[in-house]
């Protein structure tokens, strides 16, 4: 999930349009800040992000606060949609190869 998977040189690398960079600098900065619960990931830590941000506004440019928050909450929220989703399938795939086990028995 965050920061742990390894990089993919076959995926295309997205690009971010230039008034995007700054908020894609501050995800950057937050992706180590993940809180998990038993299932994976449940959202940022939003205290350590602050702090994080607070240290590197001004070196990265970083807009004012509630462009650059709204932003993180998008970002934020299609990974964890995206995780949902293959979580979701993993699952399903596990399920199917159970049952296929089970018939061949």
């Amino acid at each position: 999930m965050p920061s742990g998977a390894p990089p993919c040189d076959d995926c295309p690398r997205p690009k971010l349009l230039p008034e995007l960079a700054p908020i894609g600098s501050a995800f950057v900065l937050c992706d180590t800040q993940w809180r998990y619960g038993a299932r994976g990931a449940t959202g940022l830590d939003y205290t350590a992000c602050k702090v994080m941000l607070a240290t590197q506004r001004r070196a990265l440019g970083l807009p004012p606060r509630q462009p650059l928050w709204e932003g993180l909450r998008v970002i934020e929220h299609g990974m964890l949609t995206a995780w949902a989703e293959r979580m979701a399938a993993d699952d399903e795939a596990r399920a199917a190869a159970v049952q296929r086990k089970g018939r061949s028995r």
